[in-house]
């Protein structure tokens, strides 16, 4: 395997512009929706202090990418988890997740939520084995049959305690 780097860059970089588009095209024809609808991104929610948009790199290739933005004092949210089909089933979706949940505990929060949909079991999945326990949908996804929304505490440790 390649080396992976994975890097913080501005949502608004070219790289980032094209991975986030590359998923919205993808999230469109998984649920045959032409709008993005609820989970329409704004570069601008992670342009913001605590907050980060990180690309996984292969040999300096972009190959996925992840955001983190601020909810509330306590509470972030992921945003736009990604990996191009080419590096998918290679564990990369899991250490970008890895690292946004590094991120959140840098930047002090107590707890990240995010929402996916049924429809993409692989993402269920990476959620639930990575300590994600289903919660209630929250806003804007409330009343929405194909959302799942989840929440994980962070705990204090970090890479630093290894």
């Amino acid at each position: 395997m390649m080396p992976l780097t994975i890097r913080p860059i501005s949502p608004y970089n070219p790289i980032a512009q094209t991975l986030i588009a590359e998923l919205t095209a993808e999230m469109r024809a998984l649920y045959n929706d032409e709008e993005d609808g609820a989970g329409r991104f704004n570069p601008a929610d992670v342009d913001v202090p605590r907050a980060v948009f990180l690309v996984a790199f292969a040999d300096e290739m972009p190959i996925g990418c992840g955001a983190l933005r601020p909810v509330d004092t306590q509470t972030a949210e992921v945003k736009r988890m990604y990996v191009r089909p080419l590096a998918r089933g290679q564990g990369l979706s899991r250490r970008i997740l890895d690292a946004l949940e590094q991120c959140g505990r840098d930047f002090d929060y107590q707890r990240i939520i995010l929402e996916t949909g049924h429809p993409q079991a692989s993402a269920v999945s990476l959620y639930k084995t990575s300590g994600y326990d289903v919660i209630a949908n929250y806003a804007p996804y409330v009343g929405d049959p194909d959302s799942i929304c989840f929440e994980k505490i962070l705990s204090s440790s970090s890479k630093d305690d290894v």
